[in-house]
């Protein structure tokens, strides 16, 4: 990727305009020559790809899968995002104290150029999702799925390769949850689309229960990191499909503070999350009644813990005991 952005700023050398400027929100003038645009960039690239002091390089890597052009088109809307601020851009390319936090990445991938996120915007999915066609919906059917698939990363399936199992077989594994093979295979089939899983037939269109899958590395951020963010909890609020009537209008005049004021801030996040942890809770409290020989550790208890300890990290600036999701690291190792 840094050789191709090479490329790209040899060709920008010649055909910009021997002096670049922009004006930051407090009307200070940045001017700079065309011959300064590859430190510019290489600042950013640097602070977004090579630090490894942070979790921002790892996201980014994930989300990619590997594909460079992919990588560019995030490095791109990072960089030109009206949810980054120019202020921000020159404080980290000029050593100053405003770095871009890991908190806009999430919002930016999560919304792109969108003021809000939607299942067609950005690169990040919404693991709470369900289709309320499905037989027996719940919001908790993607991060079981999400999980099984991570525990059994390092295993070798039914088609003998490491890690991919066939859709039969997760299907009878999610039947002990109480979920339906038809809904499982539909959940599947949604992670493929939004390549959080890969299928043995290297397609992103569809499986069937003869196909086996396996986890991406983008499935695995989204199950190992994501859930522990507040950013990204509260960027999933719009799209989160809920039961409950009351906690869906209070959760909905948040967004609708948001798109009101084009700003919300995060204590206010914090609470709209906090509703959101609680209608989960409930919704894993009887889920348990009607299957209590289920697996004492589930995907649903990973992501609630998750929650609860991105909450507890925010409420009283630090983590409630060990970070969740060191189970996922360790298994099948």
């Amino acid at each position: 990727m840094k050789r191709r952005l090479e490329l790209s700023l040899d060709y920008l050398s010649s055909q910009a305009r021997d002096l670049q400027s922009y004006s930051l929100p407090t009307g200070l003038r940045i001017s700079y020559p065309k011959s300064a645009l590859g430190t510019f960039l290489n600042g950013l690239y640097l602070e977004l790809f090579g630090k490894r002091s942070h979790n921002v390089p790892r996201i980014l890597e994930a989300l990619a899968g590997g594909d460079i052009r992919k990588a560019l088109e995030m490095f791109v809307s990072i960089i030109t995002s009206g949810h980054l601020s120019t202020t921000e851009i020159t404080s980290n390319v000029i050593g100053g104290s405003h770095h871009i936090k890991e908190h806009n990445i999430l919002k930016i991938l999560m919304r792109t150029d969108y003021r809000f996120a939607s299942e067609h915007s950005g690169v990040v999915a919404n693991i709470l999702h369900f289709d309320r066609d499905w037989q027996k919906p719940d919001n908790f059917l993607l991060s079981e799925a999400l999980y099984y698939l991570v525990m059994n990363r390092k295993r070798r399936g039914q088609i003998g390769m490491e890690g991919y199992w066939t859709c039969a077989h997760v299907a009878n594994e999610l039947q002990r949850l109480g979920y339906m093979p038809a809904d499982v295979l539909l959940a599947l089939n949604y992670l493929l689309g939004r390549r959080l899983i890969i299928a043995d037939h290297f397609g992103f269109r569809e499986v069937d229960f003869n196909d086996a899958v396996r986890t991406s590395a983008a499935g695995f951020m989204h199950l190992r990191f994501m859930p522990s963010r507040l950013e990204y909890l509260y960027g999933i609020l719009p799209t989160t499909p809920l039961f409950d009537e009351v906690k869906t209008t209070q959760i909905a005049r948040y967004v609708e503070r948001e798109s009101s004021r084009g700003f919300i801030p995060l204590v206010a996040k914090a609470e709209a999350v906090g509703l959101l942890y609680d209608y989960l809770f409930e919704q894993r409290r009887l889920l348990r009644e009607k299957q209590p020989f289920s697996p004492e550790q589930t995907g649903a208890d990973l992501i609630l813990k998750q929650i609860n300890n991105a909450l507890q990290h925010h409420w009283h600036g630090a983590a409630a005991g060990p970070e969740p999701g060191t189970e996922l690291d360790l298994a099948g190792i």
